[in-house]
């Protein structure tokens, strides 16, 4: 399955799922950077917090009318059953629920064609 490209009209959103899954991939390449970043000391504490914040906001706000809407709509509900707290990071990487939500939507993603990659800055 491949994209097949389109104009669109201004205000209108590409919801196909490869650019959903564009978007998570994108996401996912932010947060695992950011992680990675600031546990090495070369991100500060509010640096770390504000790209989770940013990843929390486009995983809530993914369209949710494609192959893929089931596993989003999933991980929309659990961001909303868990909001964020004061002090509490916004996407808490070593949360088991979360990561679950989030792996439901990289294998809907996989399934459909479209997998997630993430491009790492550290590692080999």
């Amino acid at each position: 399955m491949s994209a097949t490209p389109r104009a669109l009209q201004a205000g209108d959103m590409d919801t196909s799922v490869p650019a959903v899954c564009g978007q998570i991939s994108a996401v996912e390449t932010i947060a695992f950077n950011a992680r990675e970043a600031h546990q090495r000391g070369e991100l500060s504490d509010e640096g770390y917090q504000s790209r989770l914040e940013a990843a929390r906001y486009v995983y809530a706000h993914l369209p949710t009318n494609n192959a893929i809407a089931a596993a989003v709509i999933k991980l929309q509900s659990w961001l909303s059953d868990h909001p964020t707290t004061a002090g509490a990071l916004a996407l808490d990487p070593d949360d088991s629920g979360l990561q679950d939500a989030i792996g439901a939507v990289t294998k809907s993603c996989g399934d459909a064609g479209s997998p997630i990659g993430v491009s790492a800055a550290y590692g080999g």
